[in-house]
């Protein structure tokens, strides 16, 4: 999804339009709402799983004008889990 968003981005550039995309991690919805959520809030450095809501917020920064300067962007909304992954399961 992020060569697909820088892609576009750098297409879509000249007409004024900027594309950057969102990857969430572990969020809390109705679908996720099992006993893995406990075991994956251990997981994320935030010590919790996010919010629908968490990842709306980012999404309304990218479409607010203070983000007319960032295109091309992936977005993590992730609570750190990425940055806690070990490299051998990436």
């Amino acid at each position: 999804m992020h060569t697909l968003a820088r892609t576009f981005a750098a297409e879509l550039a000249p007409r004024g339009i900027r594309v950057s995309s969102v990857s969430p991690g572990y969020i809390d919805t109705p679908a996720f709402r099992t006993e893995a959520q406990a075991a994956a809030a251990g997981l994320v450095a935030a010590g919790r799983v996010g919010t629908a809501e968490e990842v709306a917020a980012v999404v309304a920064f990218l479409a607010s004008t203070e983000a007319s300067y960032v295109n091309g962007q992936d977005l993590l909304v992730d609570g750190g889990l990425i940055n806690v992954i070990p490299a051998a399961m990436l």
